[in-house]
């Protein structure tokens, strides 16, 4: 594992690196896609620039929120200095909060310039687990949010420097995990657009539900405490539970949903007709 990308006199936090490469992979695929179904790319860059903004602010939120009984406990240490602060207390981000913030941003963004919703989000939805995809690759590289002790080929020994990860002691690489989970659910949305255009909110939805259910299981892996726990289960497995059921809803409610209303956007002073997308007739 490497912390750092060791450069000419610089060393490069591995994890911010891979953040920033993640985010432009994903918003790359999302305006290919974009300009695949013909919809407006400059919809599609605003809203995420409001959803990153959103990612950033929900992360940083709910990572405070769940390290507040370790700031309570150690008050005295953590603010007797700044440099007591930066050790004891370094800022990171919680995916949960910065998936519900990015979400926030996006819809802020439609709702103030009258954007296509259902677009926007058609186009999103698979970019969202190839970005974590490749963020979870930086976790894995930095030491942080790693797996249960595990003895044998699976377990990674991390070195001293690692961000969080305890050094010498063979660890579960559930951050390689759960990025494998979210390239292959990037694959099953990329389908699934191409296949079934119209239907923005259901990809969200079947998103939500597919990585609600696979990050609830993969908790019970997580070897990493400072999400906080409660009742035995953690912070992202309550947050798990609240998203599946809002992703069958998504699923359910906007199974047939399309986007065939003209929209204004008061950004640009145009109204875009979306093509007709209705479904092709189909032998009995």
């Amino acid at each position: 594992m490497h912390p750092f990308f060791r450069v000419p006199g610089r060393d490069l936090p591995a994890y911010g690196l891979m953040a920033l490469l993640g985010a432009a992979v994903g918003a790359g695929l999302s305006l290919l896609l974009a300009k695949r179904k013909r919809y407006p790319p400059d919809d599609q860059l605003y809203a995420e620039m409001y959803a990153v903004i959103g990612v950033i602010a929900g992360g940083v939120v709910l990572y405070i929120l769940t390290a507040l009984p370790k700031t309570i406990e150690h008050a005295g240490e953590i603010f007797a200095s700044l440099e007591s602060f930066v050790t004891l207390f370094p800022l990171g981000i919680v995916y949960y909060g910065g998936l519900i913030g990015g979400v926030a941003g996006g819809l802020l963004y439609v709702r103030r310039y009258k954007a296509d919703a259902a677009r926007i989000l058609e186009c999103a939805a698979p970019a969202i687990p190839l970005t974590h995809a490749i963020g979870r690759i930086g976790c894995f590289l930095a030491g942080c949010c790693y797996g249960v002790p595990a003895a044998g080929p699976l377990g990674v020994i991390y070195p001293p420097e690692s961000l969080e990860a305890p050094p010498g002691i063979p660890l579960l690489p559930i951050q390689l995990i759960e990025a494998g989970l979210n390239v292959l659910l990037c694959a099953v949305l990329l389908i699934y657009v191409l296949r079934r255009p119209g239907r923005g909110f259901r990809a969200l939805g079947i998103y939500l539900t597919a990585y609600a259910a696979g990050r609830f299981l993969l908790e019970f892996w997580r070897g990493d405490a400072v999400r906080g726990f409660v009742l035995g289960l953690s912070t992202s497995q309550f947050i798990s539970l609240l998203l599946l059921p809002a992703g069958l809803l998504f699923i359910v409610h906007f199974g047939r949903a399309r986007s065939d209303t003209p929209r204004h956007n008061t950004r640009s002073g145009q109204t875009q007709t979306p093509p007709d997308q209705t479904d092709p007739p189909r032998s009995g």
